[in-house]
């Protein structure tokens, strides 16, 4: 049986130094791919989460479990973004997923994982895919792990303040998002 020969990593490289074009086409169809330009947006946004146990709740309790700590609870989300820390300003986005109690020695340790979903002119219909953690603590910091529509190939960052509660009902998380992301072509 005789060995496939491919082109080696140098040639490859020197090619992609001296075109211009998005992709190179190699032997039977593989391509390789040119890096593409990334872009960076910086946003301040602000998270209401309205609990379970309150009037107009944004998210539902899914599982409830009487481990100590509440450990494997989860919950569902369904969050609201504005663009100031004013409830009844105009609705940018939402967050929608889940958080689930994932410690079991203490409480308030929560696994997050959400799809933040854009609904403003600018980025309709495109998202961010989150996870991390949210403890007890006032500051925190999740992971940007992919995005669609003018977020593709999205990374970065979001550290959140808590702020201080309107109610006891009422969370309020001041959300600074750095996203790196690869715009789509025109």
């Amino acid at each position: 049986m005789e060995r496939e020969t491919r082109p080696d990593i140098g040639y490859l490289v020197d090619q992609l130094e001296e075109t211009e074009k998005d992709t190179i086409q190699m032997e039977e169809g593989q391509i390789c791919c040119a890096q593409h330009q990334e872009s960076v947006l910086r946003l301040v946004l602000y998270l209401h989460q309205f609990n379970a146990s309150g009037p107009n709740r944004n998210e539902e309790v899914v599982v409830h479990t009487n481990h100590v700590h509440r450990f494997g609870t989860i919950i569902a989300d369904d969050w609201v973004l504005t663009p100031t820390s004013d409830p009844n300003d105009t609705i940018v986005g939402r967050v929608q997923g889940l958080h689930m109690q994932a410690g079991q020695k203490e409480g308030n340790q929560w696994y997050t994982s959400f799809n933040l979903v854009f609904e403003d002119q600018r980025f309709a219909g495109s998202t961010l895919q989150v996870m991390g953690r949210t403890t007890a603590e006032r500051n925190g910091e999740w992971s940007i792990v992919g995005g669609t529509g003018k977020f593709r190939r999205a990374k970065g960052t979001i550290e959140f303040t808590c702020l201080p509660d309107p109610s006891p009902f009422h969370f309020l998380k001041k959300l600074d998002i750095e996203v790196f992301y690869t715009p789509r072509n025109s």
